[in-house]
């Protein structure tokens, strides 16, 4: 992915949980050093109430290439 698509995603996800949330999400996935390792999304589901599924079945997994040729 691109790093402007995965920055959008984020301000989406920040808008969405909140700041506190999303900071403390990568904070501790960057901070994990145990053999069993989060993925963002699992931190980002455990720290929220809210339901995160969209971002990443629509989000992340249905993102169409643009042909720029």
């Amino acid at each position: 992915g691109s790093p402007y698509h995965v920055g959008i995603g984020l301000r989406y996800l920040e808008k969405y949980l909140g700041k506190k949330t999303l900071d403390k999400a990568i904070k501790d996935y960057f901070n994990q050093t145990d053999d069993r390792r989060f993925s963002l999304l699992d931190l980002l589901e455990k720290y929220s109430s809210k339901n995160i599924n969209w971002f990443e079945q629509f989000y992340l997994k249905e993102r169409l290439p643009i042909d720029i040729k």
